[in-house]
């Protein structure tokens, strides 16, 4: 058994460091509709290291960000918002 420790947000902190930081997103990301969340989960990205490959570069650039919160931790990490690492999204309405 391996114990790892996690950054923990809320759905909501995640939205906030999207919308500001990712021009794609035009202010209207909002996590729990791109990923089609239900109430009361949490989410984990394991080995978040801030690498892209073209394509998501691309479909972030294009403002496509549906099931993309992974390349979008990603993002934030090469721009500097973010630190490597875990992260778990915390979901509850």
């Amino acid at each position: 058994m391996k114990t790892l420790a996690f950054n923990v947000m809320s759905f909501n902190e995640f939205d906030e460091l999207v919308n500001k930081n990712v021009p794609g997103a035009k202010g209207k990301y909002e996590y729990c509709a791109e990923e089609e969340c239900s109430n009361d989960i949490d989410k984990a990205y394991v080995g978040v290291d801030g690498k892209l490959d073209e394509y998501d570069r691309k479909e972030l650039a294009d403002g496509n960000l549906q099931y993309r919160s992974w390349p979008l931790f990603n993002l934030l990490v090469e721009k500097g918002v973010l630190q490597p690492g875990n992260y778990l999204i915390r979901v509850s309405w």
